[in-house]
């Protein structure tokens, strides 16, 4: 296995047994288990989607950077579309003030919209 990822799963693991810790809590069973199940899930999952490369084909090239800029700049012009659109329905329907949970569940759709496009236009 990659000593980074073993690094990264030690840590994960001291990252989850520090607050308890520091809390003083001593039920350390259910929290050892947890971040060991947590790891095994990262093992398992890199090892099911890690497939060994041809070494002949290069992994990015300027096509693909092309594309990812393309899709980039549509994205951000639908976004702030939508902003401006949101803003402007708001004021006309006259609330002055929202809830910031709908701003962020729109980033966060906004972030599955770019992490998917940019996975499918890698693949291509």
């Amino acid at each position: 296995m990659n000593k980074r990822i073993m690094f990264a799963a030690a840590g994960g693991l001291f990252g989850v047994l520090i607050p308890l810790l520091i809390s003083g809590d001593t039920n350390y069973l259910p929290t050892i288990l947890g971040g060991v199940f947590g790891i095994g899930v990262v093992f398992l999952t890199f090892k099911l989607f890690n497939k060994p490369k041809d070494n002949n084909i290069p992994e990015r090239d300027e096509r693909i950077d092309s594309m990812v800029r393309r899709f980039l700049s549509y994205v951000a012009i639908v976004t702030i579309g939508v902003m401006y659109i949101c803003v402007f329905t708001f004021d006309y329907l006259g609330f002055e003030s929202i809830d910031l949970i709908y701003m962020y569940e729109f980033l966060l759709l906004l972030t599955i919209i770019v992490l998917a496009g940019i996975t499918i236009i890698r693949k291509k």
